[in-house]
C-alpha cells in the first residue's frame, strides 16, 4: 500500500490486482492480502472506526481531520464514511470531515471496483468513489462528497507525503501491509513524522502489534495498548498521541474562523470564484468591485481556456498547474452558475502541445516519461494523429491532454464584472463598485477606503483579488511583477471551421464563435489601443503551427488587456507577510529557517496570474478559502511556499540580504 522512497519524476507503480487461491484480493507489489480474509468490513469497523473512538470525537466538531497510510481498496473509508453519515446531524450542516489518504501504488478503477465487489460490496461499479477515482498520477487528488466528507488521495511514497503534509490530524489508520512485506511504512521516522502531525490527543489504530511497531510509536510518544481483535485475529493496537514533557505540541482542531466575514476587494475571475467558494462555507462577504468597466481587463477575453504547463523535470509550475486542472476537471459545470446572466457555455476539447520543428517534436515525445507522468495525464501523438484530432492538418505532432475545460461567452467578451451582472448574487455578496485606494486594519478589523477616503467596507478577514499588484494596497510589500500586455485576435478562414481542438505551439488557437481566437501578443507597453501589428504577428504564429495556407484570412482584434505576472511565472497565493515584523525578527528567522514568516492577521492574496488567468482563479479559490476555514487543501507544503505572497522575502533572509520597509503608505496599523 506503500512503499520505500521513489525517485523525483518516477512514474508511480500501479498496483494490479490479483485473487489468491481463496479469492480475496491480493496485492502483486507486496504478495500479500489488502485486507483481512476473515471479514474485511469487520476489521475496518473494530479496529480502525472504533479503535479511533468515532464517531464519538467528531460530535459538536465543524472540522475534523482523518490521515490514513495505505489506503488499499478503500474498505477503511467507506467504513468511516457510513459512521460520519449516521452522526453528521449532531454536527451541524457544516461541518466537515477531511480524509487524507497516503497511497504509493493505487489500484485502477477497474480494479477497484473487482475488489470491492469481491469483498462484499455488490454494487461497487456504482460506488461514487470507483466512478470518481482518479488516474495514477503522483500528487494529490480530491475527491468531494455531499455530505461535508473530502478525500484527499495522496498517491506517493509515504515518506515524500509526509513531508508534504502541514495540518494537523485528530485520527490516524496504520494500515500498510505487515511489516515484514513493507517495512518502510512502519519505520521510526514514519512513526515521529505522525507525531509531528498529530494534535493533542489524538488517537492511532492498527491491526499490527509487533513488539517493533509498538516501541516505534512509544518513542515517537503514542501510548499503545493492545485491544481485542476480530474476525480471527486475536488482538489489535489502539494508541493516544501523549507526547513527553516539553515536547510542542500542535493546536486542537480548529472550528473555523470565530467570525466568518470578509471582504473581497475585486470581482474578475479570482474575486468570483473565492466569494463563491466562501458562501457555501456559510461566509458573509462584501464584494467590491471597479467603479467603471475596465475593457484591458484579462477576463474580458471572449475564450477562456485552461493553460497547463508541462516540463521535462515536472517542475513547481507543471505540478500546480496540473492540480488546477483538477480542478476544473471536477468544478467546470459549476462554474457556470458563478456568472450572473452572461450566456456562457462550456466545452471539453482536446489540447494538443504541438512541437515547432523536428527537433522539438523528439524533445516533446520524451517529456512525459521523463517527468513521470502516465500516459493517462499526457500522451504522445505524431502530425497525423495530431491533424486528427485537431480537425485541421498541423505541421508537426506533440502531447495530448485529452479534455481541456474551455468556456466561451455566446455574446463575445463581456465588460461587466461577473457578479454585478446578476442581482440576487450581487446583494448575497454585498456587491459594491468603488476605487480602493487604501486599507487599514483597526481594533481588529479590515477597512478599505476609497479616492474619496471614505470607508466602503469593515471585516475581520479581507481578500486582495485585483488584477493590478496588490503592493499598490500593501506598501510595505515588495512584489517582483510585470504588466504584460497581450492582443488576442479572431481569424476567419473556411480552411478553419473544422477546427475542434485547443492547439498550442508558440501561441495558442481555440475555437470561437466569431472565427478562431489567436494569439496573444506579450510586450511591455503601457497602452490598450489595439494594434494592427499584433494582429498579423497573431496570425502568423498561427500559420506557423498548421500545414495549410491562410492566405486571404480575416483578421480582426478579439481583446486587449495587461496581465499581471510574477517574474518566476508562479502566482501569488496565501496570507500577506507582515514586513515590519519580519524585518524586525530578521536575525531570528534568519538562524531558523523553520520559523514562520510573521503575518498580517487575516489579511489574503491573489495576484499576479499573468496568461494562467483560469487556472490560478480555480486555484486560488479552493486554496484560499481551505486556507481560511483551517481545513487541509489539494497543495503540498511545497508548493503552498511556491505561491506564498512571502517567498521572495524568505529568499533574501536565505541569502543575508537586507529586509526592510519601502514604499510605506499605512496600509496597515503594526
Amino acid at each position: 500500500m506503500t512503499c520505500a522512497a521513489a525517485r523525483p519524476n518516477r512514474p508511480l507503480e500501479p498496483a494490479r490486482l490479483v485473487f489468491d487461491e481463496g479469492g480475496h484480493p491480493f496485492s502483486d507489489v507486496f504478495r500479500d492480502v489488502y485486507k483481512n480474509r476473515h471479514g474485511a468490513w469487520a476489521e475496518a469497523r473494530h479496529v480502525f472506526v472504533r479503535g479511533c473512538d468515532l464517531p464519538a470525537r467528531w460530535e459538536g466538531r465543524s472540522n475534523s481531520t482523518l490521515l490514513e497510510l495505505g489506503f488499499g481498496l478503500g474498505v477503511n473509508f467507506l467504513a468511516t464514511r457510513d459512521a460520519w453519515r449516521a452522526q453528521r446531524d449532531r454536527s451541524g450542516p457544516q461541518a466537515r470531515l477531511h480524509y487524507l489518504a497516503i497511497e504509493a501504488h493505487p489500484v485502477s478503477a477497474a480494479d477497484l471496483a473487482r475488489g470491492l465487489r469481491a469483498l462484499g460490496l455488490p454494487a461497487a461499479a456504482d460506488e461514487p468513489l470507483v466512478r470518481r477515482w482518479p488516474a495514477p498520477q503522483r500528487g494529490r487528488h480530491r475527491i468531494e462528497f455531499d455530505d461535508g466528507l473530502v478525500l484527499i488521495l495522496i498517491f506517493d511514497d509515504v515518506a515524500t507525503a509526509l513531508r508534504g503534509l502541514t495540518d494537523g490530524v485528530d485520527a490516524i489508520y496504520l494500515d500498510g501491509f505487515s511489516p515484514a512485506r513493507n517495512p518502510a511504512m512502519w519505520h521510526p521516522a514514519v512513526m515521529k513524522a505522525l507525531a509531528r502531525l498529530a494534535r493533542p490527543r489524538c488517537r492511532l489504530a492498527t491491526y499490527s502489534v509487533a513488539g517493533d511497531v509498538r516501541r516505534h510509536l512509544a518513542g515517537a510518544g503514542f501510548e499503545s495498548r493492545l485491544a481485542a481483535g476480530v474476525a480471527g485475529k486475536r488482538q489489535c493496537l489502539h494508541a493516544t498521541y501523549r507526547p513527553p514533557v516539553g515536547v510542542r505540541v500542535r493546536q486542537a482542531a480548529p472550528g473555523g474562523p470565530p467570525e466568518r466575514r470578509a471582504i473581497i476587494v475585486g470581482d474578475g475571475l479570482a474575486g468570483t470564484m473565492i466569494a463563491h467558494r466562501l458562501a457555501g462555507h456559510g461566509w458573509t462577504l462584501h464584494n467590491i468591485g471597479r467603479p467603471a468597466p475596465d475593457p484591458g481587463a484579462g477576463s474580458a477575453q471572449p475564450v477562456l481556456a485552461a493553460h497547463p504547463h508541462f516540463s521535462p523535470d515536472d517542475n513547481l509550475l507543471s505540478r500546480l498547474t496540473r492540480s488546477a486542472m483538477a480542478l476544473a476537471e471536477s468544478e467546470a459545470p459549476e462554474l457556470l452558475t458563478l456568472f450572473g446572466r452572461q450566456p456562457m457555455r462550456l466545452h471539453w476539447w482536446p489540447r494538443l502541445v504541438l512541437a515547432i520543428s523536428q527537433d522539438d517534436a523528439r524533445r516533446l515525445s520524451a517529456l512525459p516519461a521523463r517527468a513521470g507522468l502516465s500516459r493517462d495525464s499526457l500522451t504522445v501523438v505524431d502530425a497525423a494523429r495530431a491533424s486528427e484530432l485537431a480537425g485541421v492538418p498541423v505541421r508537426h505532432g506533440g502531447l495530448l491532454l485529452a479534455r481541456c475545460a474551455v468556456y466561451r461567452m455566446a455574446n463575445g467578451a463581456s465588460d461587466e464584472p461577473p457578479v454585478a451582472d446578476d442581482p440576487d448574487t450581487a446583494q448575497s455578496h454585498g456587491y459594491t463598485r468603488a476605487d480602493i485606494t487604501r486599507i487599514e486594519r483597526r481594533d481588529g478589523q479590515w477597512q478599505v477606503f476609497d479616492r474619496e477616503n471614505q470607508s466602503v467596507a469593515s471585516a475581520p478577514h479581507l481578500v486582495l483579488a485585483t488584477g493590478n499588484p496588490a503592493h499598490s494596497l500593501v506598501g510595505d510589500l515588495r512584489l517582483q511583477a510585470r504588466a504584460l500586455r497581450g492582443q488576442s485576435s479572431w481569424v476567419s478562414h473556411p480552411s478553419l471551421r473544422s477546427l475542434k481542438a485547443v492547439i498550442g505551439a508558440q501561441s495558442y488557437a481555440c475555437p470561437g464563435d466569431a472565427g478562431v481566437l489567436a494569439g496573444a501578443s506579450f510586450d511591455l507597453r503601457a497602452d490598450t489601443a489595439p494594434d494592427p501589428a499584433d494582429d498579423a504577428a497573431n496570425l502568423q504564429r498561427l500559420q506557423s503551427m498548421l500545414a495549410i495556407e491562410l492566405a486571404g484570412a480575416q483578421v480582426r482584434v478579439a481583446a486587449v488587456g495587461h496581465r499581471h505576472a510574477s517574474t518566476d511565472r508562479l502566482a501569488w497565493i496565501g496570507a500577506v507577510p507582515d514586513v515590519r515584523e519580519v524585518s524586525a525578527t530578521a536575525d531570528a528567522l534568519r538562524r531558523n529557517d523553520r520559523l514562520a514568516l510573521p503575518r498580517l492577521p487575516g489579511l489574503w492574496m491573489a495576484a499576479g496570474f499573468g496568461s494562467r488567468g483560469l487556472l490560478w482563479a480555480l486555484l486560488a479559490a479552493r486554496v484560499l478559502a481551505d486556507r481560511l476555514e483551517s481545513v487541509p487543501t489539494i497543495l503540498d507544503a511545497r508548493q503552498l511556499d511556491a505561491l506564498d505572497p512571502g517567498r521572495a522575502l524568505r529568499q533574501a533572509l536565505r541569502h543575508h540580504r537586507s529586509v526592510r520597509c519601502i514604499g510605506a503608505t499605512g496600509g496597515h496599523d503594526g
